[in-house]
């Protein structure tokens, strides 16, 4: 199995958070994305996503803690309206890597695209559509050569509170329709969706940092067929949740406020 599908399938079996360890010469971080949503309504919605590359300097081998240095971050966050990037080469390259071997591309709704490698921007972000929007993040970098008394031992991991998963899920995002309402919800959402291809799928709710709470239904979806199912979340406290359609390759999310 090579790296980069290493990092895929641990990534996709802890359905986006990631919390990796890997000892070889170099490491790929393949085509990750963050999928911040804010709601033009409330401009002080508050969404982040962190990801981190940090070299292991040491591990206890009883507990199998590791205190880390770290070498790359990218870390993008929506508050009010503002979408800030940040993020780089932590020792401006003294570690022997390139600043351009981690970057941060973010993509607005015109398609306009903006990449940086160190230091920070700031994006205002269109406030004249009252509805919620999905922001797409990019997150791409090669970390290598470096010599730590042998092996070197790294560390990839995220922190979030939104949904994340491999860009993949861009190509196979358009090959679907999936609609939720009403959001806001009170007891009752109906799902509206469809896909191009036939698959199993599954419908599960999970709490924003990605914890599985319910599963609904799990059938077989035909082909440019649309299916409305009606779930019903009343007996869950109000507050932030994702109500998901796991599919053949991939996992695709709303984010649903319940009051």
């Amino acid at each position: 199995m090579s790296e980069r599908d290493m990092v895929v399938e641990s990534f996709l079996q802890s359905e986006g958070q990631i919390n990796w360890d890997y000892r070889n010469n170099s490491i790929t971080i393949p085509n990750l994305f963050g999928h911040l949503t804010y709601n033009t309504k409330d401009l002080n919605d508050y969404s982040t996503f962190i990801l981190k590359i940090a070299k292991i300097l040491s591990i206890d081998e009883e507990t199998g803690e590791t205190v880390d240095e770290v070498l790359y971050y990218a870390k993008a966050t929506i508050y009010g309206g503002v979408l800030i990037l940040e993020g780089g080469d932590i020792n401006n390259g003294t570690q022997g890597f390139s600043s351009n071997d981690f970057s941060v591309e973010y993509q607005d709704l015109d398609g306009v695209k903006y990449v940086l490698n160190n230091g920070n921007r700031t994006i205002y972000l269109s406030t004249d559509i009252d509805e919620e929007m999905d922001l797409v993040i990019y997150f791409e970098g090669d970390v290598d050569n470096y010599e730590m008394g042998g092996d070197p031992y790294y560390s990839v991991n995220s922190d979030l509170d939104v949904s994340l998963n491999i860009k993949e899920e861009i190509i196979s995002r358009s090959q679907m329709k999936f609609e939720v309402y009403p959001n806001p919800v009170k007891d009752k959402i109906t799902m509206d969706y469809s896909f191009l291809n036939s698959q199993n799928v599954s419908i599960t709710l999970s709490s924003i940092d990605g914890k599985e709470l319910k599963s609904f239904k799990t059938h077989y979806a035909k082909e440019k067929v649309n299916y409305k199912e009606q779930i019903d979340i009343g007996d869950i406290p109000n507050g932030v949740y994702f109500l998901n359609i796991k599919g053949q390759d991939n996992i695709y999310r709303k984010k649903i406020v319940k009051n």
